[in-house]
């Protein structure tokens, strides 16, 4: 015999899978992610900057101005 399913249980079930689904806009923050930590050359700048905060080589930044100068 075949047992009956109800609308309202199907509906129940897609709700399930549906809050365990990615978004288009997570699989991309996911992708933008997996490509940083693949880059040797974009992590080993991530690496150096996060020691130019620890030893506090910074400096202010309020215009553009400010960010293009080497001083």
């Amino acid at each position: 015999m075949s047992e009956t399913i109800t609308l309202t249980q199907v509906y129940r079930e897609i709700k399930k899978m549906e809050k365990q689904m990615v978004t288009r806009h997570e699989l991309v923050g996911i992708l933008e992610t997996m490509d940083i930590l693949s880059n040797p050359n974009t992590m080993r700048q991530l690496r150096q900057s996060e020691e130019d905060i620890r030893m506090g080589r910074t400096r202010p930044v309020k215009s553009v101005k400010d960010l293009l100068c080497e001083c």
